[in-house]
């Protein structure tokens, strides 16, 4: 399991900015990323392979970053994993809180992709800092 990519936005329906690393705090979750302060959904996860399911339904190549999610991962199946902790290299922790439910932004950016996120939990996960530091893209993820 990796970190394929980073991303944050600095205001709420900002554009994503995508970063190689990225500074993670327990009060402020991805430096500068306005979502940071949620203290249920600091940081949100999105599973390549998910993305990847959801673009073959609508028959569509795009972006992951058209999900506005923090991190790209693959390799780790997202489905029901309420509770879990990730460890990112050799840093930070996170805990994940649950699914991050699409909104309906995803349906004015790309019609169809509000629905294609709904199953299996392909609009990705939100999840809490429990130990802060860097995260880097192409750092390993270990489940625990």
């Amino acid at each position: 399991m990796k970190v394929v990519d980073i991303a944050f936005k600095r205001i709420p329906g900002g554009e994503m900015e995508t970063l190689e690393k990225v500074n993670v705090t327990i009060e402020n979750g991805i430096e500068n990323d306005c979502r940071g302060q949620n203290k249920n959904a600091q940081i949100t996860i999105l599973s390549k392979e998910s993305w990847n399911n959801a673009c073959k339904e609508l028959n569509r190549e795009l972006d992951w970053t058209v999900r506005r999610v923090n991190l790209l991962v693959e390799g780790f199946d997202i489905i029901n994993s309420k509770g879990l902790k990730l460890k990112i290299g050799n840093q930070v922790v996170l805990q994940i809180t649950g699914e991050c439910k699409p909104c309906n932004l995803m349906e004015k950016q790309v019609e169809g992709l509000y629905n294609a996120l709904i199953p299996d939990w392909r609009g990705g996960a939100e999840a809490i800092v429990l130990s802060e530091g860097v995260i880097n893209k192409g750092d390993d993820i270990f489940l625990f």
